[in-house]
């Protein structure tokens, strides 16, 4: 099976933001990882998937008081 390879568009696409909302994730080391062949940048469409996933799942956790002076998040 093949890897499909997506373009910077495709990914601002899937992911409901702006080329430069994208842009600014990478500058900043929070874009899905992305592969590079010379000036280009492709991503892996499970890639993008995955770290959607992830941050879904960071963002639904919630913290709990246990109690006993300490708080975990679940």
């Amino acid at each position: 099976m093949q890897t499909q390879l997506i373009d910077a568009k495709t990914v601002a696409k899937m992911l409901l933001c702006s080329g430069k909302t994208l842009d600014s994730l990478i500058a900043a080391g929070e874009a899905p990882p992305f592969l590079r062949f010379g000036r280009v940048r492709r991503w892996r469409v499970e890639d993008v998937n995955a770290w959607i996933e992830c941050r879904i799942k960071a963002e639904t956790s919630v913290n709990v008081d246990k109690g006993n002076g300490f708080i975990e998040k679940i």
